[in-house]
C-alpha cells in the first residue's frame, strides 16, 4: 500500500462536526475564524475570460483545447464597464481574470479594477501589466528557456523575469510541473530567486483533447499538439508522481524564501489516486472550482459560458491536479481534516499556502471586517 495515501475531496464537514472539534480544541478557533473570513471573499468570485487572443501556443493548452477561443470577443469598453459594474452590484468580491492572455487587453483590466478591488490575473508575463491594476499576478512558466520555447513557442520566462524583477509583492511565478520538467525546477527557482521574486507549483493536468490525440482518437492537426507522443508526453504516472513529491519536498527545504508551497499539499496532490470523489459521469461534484452558486464563469462575449463545469472544463476530473481546483477544494474543511490535531494543523498549512499566493494588497486582511 502507498504510504502516502491521502483522502480524496468529498463532502464538506458539517457545522456540528466543526463545532465539536473547535470545542475540544479551542486554541484553533481564532485562526479558523480568520481563515473563514478570507475564504468567504475568495468564494464570492467570478472567473472572466478577458479575450480570445494569445501570444503563445502552449502544448496541450487548456484554453484552446477547451474551445473557448470560438466565443466572440466583445470590443466595446462601455459594455465591459457595465459588465463589471453588474458583478460588483451582485456582490462579487474577487475576480479571476484569465484566458486567453489578459495582458493583451490592458484597458479591460483597468475597467475591472475600478469596480472590484481584489483579484488575480493569470498571465504569461510577456507583456507587462501596469502596477495601477492592483491585482495579484500569476505568471505561468514551464521551465528554462529551451523548455519554454519547445513547449510554449517562445522564451516567455526570460521576458517575464525582466518585466517583473523585484516585484515579489504582486508577481508570483507558477511553475507547471510535468514529468518533462521536474529536473529543471531547481534551475528555474534559482533564476526566480535571483530576480527577487517568488514561485509556486502547479501540476499539468491533461485535457480530454490532449489525451484523445495521444490515443489516436483525435487525428486532427494542431499547433497546440506538436511534440507529444504516446511514449513521450506530459501525463503523470505513479513513478513520476513519486519523483515529483520527493523532489518538491527537497526544493521546499532548499528555497524557503522563494518557493511558496505546502508540504501537506505536496503530499496530497502527488498521490497517484484521483484527487476527487467522482460521480457516475466522471465529474467531481465536491470540487470547489466548479461553476455555480457564488462562482461564475463568463466568456469574452460577456455571457456565461454554457456547459462549463469549471474554468478548465476540458480537463478530466479523474486526472486533474490543477492548483486552482486543488487548493480551493482543500480550503474547505472535511471530516478527515478534523480527525486529529495533526490533520487540522496540516489543513491550516494548506490554507496559509493558498492565501500566500492569492493575497496581494498589504491591507487586504485588515479590510476583511466588511466581508
Amino acid at each position: 500500500m502507498n504510504r502516502h495515501r491521502t483522502e480524496t475531496v468529498g463532502p464538506q464537514a458539517s457545522r456540528s462536526e466543526i463545532r465539536d472539534f473547535l470545542c475540544a480544541n479551542s486554541d484553533f478557533e481564532p485562526i479558523y475564524r480568520q481563515n473563514r473570513r478570507k475564504a468567504l471573499v475568495l468564494a464570492r468570485a467570478a472567473y472572466v475570460e478577458m479575450t480570445t487572443r494569445c501570444n503563445l501556443r502552449c502544448e496541450g493548452c487548456y484554453y484552446f483545447d477547451g474551445g473557448y477561443d470560438k466565443t466572440p470577443d466583445v470590443r466595446s469598453p462601455a459594455e465591459w464597464d457595465a459588465f463589471f459594474a453588474g458583478l460588483a452590484a451582485r456582490g462579487t468580491r474577487f475576480l479571476y481574470l484569465v484566458g486567453a492572455e489578459p495582458s493583451m487587453v490592458p484597458e479591460r483590466l483597468e475597467i475591472a479594477a475600478r469596480h472590484v478591488r481584489r483579484g488575480l490575473i493569470g498571465t504569461n508575463g510577456i507583456r507587462k501589466i501596469d502596477r495601477a491594476t492592483p491585482f495579484k499576478l500569476h505568471i505561468s512558466v514551464w521551465g528554462a528557456p529551451e523548455l519554454d520555447t519547445a513547449y510554449r513557442g517562445a522564451d516567455a520566462f526570460s521576458k517575464a523575469l525582466a518585466n517583473y524583477a523585484g516585484e515579489a509583492d504582486r508577481a508570483l511565478f507558477v511553475y507547471t510541473l510535468s514529468p518533462r520538467n521536474i529536473d529543471d525546477a531547481e534551475r528555474t527557482l534559482e533564476r526566480v530567486r535571483d530576480a527577487g521574486l517568488k514561485m509556486t507549483f502547479n501540476m499539468y493536468s491533461p485535457t480530454n483533447t490532449y489525451r484523445n490525440r495521444l490515443a489516436g482518437i483525435d487525428t486532427s492537426t494542431s499547433e497546440f499538439f506538436r511534440r507529444s507522443s504516446q511514449s513521450d508526453n506530459l501525463n503523470w504516472d505513479a513513478a513520476s508522481l513519486t519523483k515529483a513529491r520527493q523532489r518538491t519536498a527537497e526544493l521546499i527545504d532548499a528555497f524557503p524564501d522563494t518557493l511558496v508551497y505546502s508540504r501537506a499539499y505536496n503530499d496530497w496532490i502527488t498521490d497517484p489516486a484521483p484527487r476527487y470523489e467522482l460521480d457516475e459521469n466522471g465529474d467531481a461534484p465536491h470540487c470547489l472550482s466548479r461553476i455555480g452558486g457564488s462562482l461564475s464563469l463568463t466568456g469574452p462575449d460577456l455571457n456565461p459560458l454554457k456547459n462549463s463545469k469549471c474554468c478548465t472544463s476540458d480537463v478530466d476530473c479523474s486526472t486533474c491536479r490543477l492548483y486552482s481546483g486543488g487548493l480551493a477544494s482543500r480550503l474547505s474543511l472535511r471530516a478527515p481534516d478534523l480527525a486529529s490535531r495533526d490533520a487540522f494543523t496540516k489543513w491550516l498549512e494548506i490554507c496559509e499556502h493558498l492565501f500566500g499566493i492569492y493575497i496581494y494588497s498589504p491591507d487586504w486582511c485588515a479590510e476583511l471586517v466588511d466581508a
